[in-house]
């Protein structure tokens, strides 16, 4: 028995003096792991990113269990631009229960690098779950977000960061983004306001307001922030472009000319410069010039949509059906949904049917206007957005006739070129002072006041009678060039009978004589809508409700 238990001693006394130096033997590449994860650590602090990783890949070859390295390693190949690994080594680390808020972001953001944006949104929720305080992942969710156009879930993230940190300029930046993506331009507005009174040199801050403002009919406060925003930036044709843009909504034709001009000059590979200068020179009666630029716009993109249907369309406004056919078939080919081009098309055809047919053996009547032509040959294009003229006054007894005197000359024809054409950005009018269009001529009518003039061209317009109507108000502006209520008048006129070019120019010589004429800013948006101006239509609907509600 004593024996027994002397020997049951001894073996343990054994097993006591081997265990340590097993443990130490044990322990030694748990050691050495950790000495290579430190030393990868420094390597990250000082750049060198390569030798970092090969550091990693030793210390979890003697440590696999290691979630510190493996975090260490999903961030090294991250920023080395290998995400599809960094996201293996971020899902290992969270397996060994190493869940941290860093390590769900990490994996979002490498989720994000291979376009997997579902996982990337889930990623960033389970880190906000883990740190609720932590503003970054709002940051990073919300700037996710707004590079999928999910605007209202950018502001949503936005917000919160916002509220954690009100001095971070950079999320009152891409919130207003995500405002002026929704259309919300009032939001964008305030959010840019903020940004610029921080930083007033903000050139990108200064573009989006500008841009903002544009798309809000504030394109003289547009102008100004694009101006500014050029002091800082003077070679940007994309600036030039946008100011041009603005300009030509305001009228200002040779400044919009000019600046789109300076466009071509600094990128003179850019298409898009050379269409809207080309309807900057049709808008000024260049037709030539406008057809060239718009030709070279199609050569510098084959593929360019817009450009083939804007030369398309100068081509029907010119009465050059035959061109104007083959290039909008070529923009209907590329865009087989665009009805608008599709019904242009139709329009063209017909058009050009009518100009190869021969003349009838029997004399025919001539068709006093283009309505008459239109409403006996074709089918009406409806307007989507009816414009209207004020309402006319109750019949009164006319101002007595003034003394008879020599009746004026002739009315002139108006210049023998087309119309301007304008661009599907903006559209230009020159000054108010124009030659009269083309109607009965003013000597046929009594010699009667301007006002006398317009009042029954208003009769006229409600019996029907377009070509009566255009008589008095030329009549009227014979005799009173600068008389906004003729103006207008006369571009509804002008509207009805589908001439929506010379309206517009009608339209904006009355709001340059009158900038708070709200019905002549609803009828411009009506003509501008017709030829395919969307852009320029919003903008001048937005002013017309802008002048009414101060007015209110």
């Amino acid at each position: 028995m004593e024996a027994f238990r002397f020997s049951t001693l001894v073996l343990l006394g054994l097993a006591v003096a081997v265990s340590p130096a097993q443990e130490r033997k044990a322990r030694a590449p748990l050691e050495q792991a950790e000495q290579f994860r430190e030393r990868a650590v420094a390597r990250i602090a000082a750049g060198d990113r390569n030798l970092a990783l090969a550091d990693l890949n030793q210390a979890l070859q003697m440590n696999p269990d290691d979630a510190q390295a493996w975090r260490l390693r999903a961030e090294t190949h991250l920023a080395l631009g290998d995400p599809k690994q960094a996201a293996m080594d971020f899902t290992r680390c969270l397996e060994l229960k190493h869940e941290h808020a860093a390590v769900y972001l990490g994996r979002a953001n490498a989720w994000r690098g291979q376009k997997q944006y579902d996982k990337a949104i889930e990623d960033y929720g389970s880190a906000i779950k883990l740190r609720l305080d932590d503003p970054e992942p709002f940051r990073q969710r919300g700037d996710l977000y707004l590079s999928l156009d999910r605007n209202q879930d950018a502001i949503d993230d936005l917000d919160r960061v916002i509220q954690f940190l009100p001095n971070d300029t950079p999320s009152y930046l891409k919130r207003a983004k995500a405002y002026g993506n929704a259309g919300r331009f009032d939001r964008a507005v305030a959010d840019l306001d903020v940004v610029l009174a921080r930083e007033p040199a903000h050139s990108e801050a200064l573009t989006l307001r500008a841009a903002a403002e544009a798309r809000r009919g504030n394109h003289a406060k547009a102008v100004a922030d694009f101006t500014a925003a050029l002091t800082l930036d003077e070679r940007n044709a994309k600036l030039y472009l946008a100011r041009g843009d603005s300009l030509a909504a305001l009228g200002d034709a040779q400044r919009a000319l000019a600046d789109r001009d300076r466009a071509v000059q600094l990128a003179p590979a850019m298409p898009e410069a050379y269409l809207a200068r080309g309807g900057s020179h049709h808008s000024l009666g260049n037709h030539e010039q406008g057809l060239a630029d718009r030709d070279k716009a199609i050569e510098l993109n084959p593929e360019f949509t817009v450009a083939w249907k804007a030369r398309g369309n100068a081509n029907f406004l010119l009465e050059r059906f035959e061109a104007a056919v083959r290039d909008l078939e070529k923009a209907v080919q590329l865009d087989p949904g665009d009805q608008e081009t599709v019904s242009l098309l139709e329009r063209a055809k017909t058009r050009w049917e009518l100009a190869k047919a021969p003349p009838a053996e029997a004399p025919t009547p001539v068709l006093a206007s283009e309505s008459a032509l239109i409403a006996s040959n074709l089918s009406e294009l409806p307007v989507k957005a009816e414009p209207v003229v004020e309402p006319a006054v109750a019949p009164v007894a006319e101002p007595p006739v003034e003394p008879k005197r020599e009746s004026p000359p002739p009315v002139e024809s108006r210049r023998e070129s087309p119309p301007p054409v304008a661009d599907s950005v903006a559209v230009e009018a020159p000054a108010p002072a124009r030659s009269p269009v083309p109607g009965p001529p003013a000597t046929a009518l009594p010699v009667l006041r301007p006002e006398v003039h317009n009042f029954r061209a208003r009769a006229a317009l409600q019996a029907g009678d377009l070509e009566l109507a255009l008589a008095h108000f030329n009549a009227a502006l014979s005799a009173k060039p600068n008389f906004p209520l003729a103006l207008n008048g006369r571009g509804f006129v002008l509207l009805k009978m589908r001439k929506p070019l010379p309206a517009i120019e009608d339209f904006t010589s009355a709001i340059k004589l009158d900038a708070g004429y709200a019905n002549a800013y609803r009828n411009r948006g009506a003509a501008r809508k017709l030829i395919g101006d969307e852009q320029g239509a919003a903008a001048d609907m937005a002013m017309e409700q802008q002048v009414l509600g101060k007015r209110q």
